[in-house]
């Protein structure tokens, strides 16, 4: 599971957009059309119930085939993997685990991550549009307005850290679910957001900092500033060119 300031590719970085497309929709998640579909997986990625069961099924057994030799250990709690969509209008899955609401640590921090892990995820593969269903919602017992509360913080976390997705659709199986997600969004759904994120001090244009050994030193052009080999909890994860403070 990526922290929030994980470095980024140089190439994924260069020309990236900023605005982004919020909706929300009743339906089935695998009926949607986007460049990946989020899947409401479990820690083994076996087939499940309702989200996870309804994707299984419309993937077709190729995509039970993929998971035993790509991610025979499954995956990780707070964290995503991702395989092909096979038979889905999608071009990848991204099967995420969300934490049981009872379950062990920081479960409030693991369901932020999650959707953190799915846009950096989404940046590496180049994707442009996410389909993301209501996570924890079913048998790990979240309760919907808690769990959407924590969604709209990931998201807004995972899209302010890896910009690049121009819409995320966020399924509901329901009208009231939907309800819940138009409330928590409120205005920030169905037009282009700028996800830019600003410097404190002057309100310019902030510039992720970047760790590890990167292959070209950074310019004027570079839409990064580099961090060091070495990073920890505290490490600056933004700085601004235009007051040279890190934040």
């Amino acid at each position: 599971m990526p922290p929030i300031f994980r470095g980024y590719f140089e190439e994924r970085i260069r020309g990236r957009k900023q605005m982004t497309i919020l909706k929300v929709v009743v339906g089935n998640i695998a009926e949607q059309r986007a460049d990946a579909i989020v899947n409401a997986a479990n820690s083994h990625l076996a087939a499940g119930s309702g989200v996870c069961g309804a994707i299984f099924k419309g993937a077709g057994p190729g995509l039970a085939e993929e998971i035993a030799e790509k991610h025979p250990d499954g995956c990780s709690t707070g964290s995503v993997a991702t395989t092909s969509a096979f038979s889905l209008p999608a071009k990848y899955i991204i099967h995420a685990v969300a934490p049981e609401y009872w379950g062990y640590g920081d479960v409030h921090f693991l369901m932020r991550s999650v959707y953190v892990d799915m846009f950096y995820e989404a940046l590496n593969l180049g994707l442009k549009s996410l389909a993301i269903p209501s996570l924890g919602t079913g048998v790990y017992g979240w309760d919907m307005e808690e769990a959407t509360r924590e969604a709209y913080a990931g998201v807004l976390a995972g899209l302010e850290a890896y910009p690049g997705i121009e819409v995320v659709t966020f399924c509901c199986l329901d009208q009231s679910a939907a309800a819940v997600y138009n409330k928590t969004f409120a205005g920030k759904l169905d037009r282009h957001i700028d996800f830019t994120k600003r410097c404190p001090e002057c309100n310019g244009k902030a510039i992720r900092v970047v760790y590890g050994l990167m292959a070209t030193p950074p310019t004027e052009e570079n839409d990064y500033l580099i961090g060091g080999c070495m990073f920890g909890p505290d490490a600056p994860q933004w700085g601004c060119r235009e007051c040279g403070i890190e934040f």
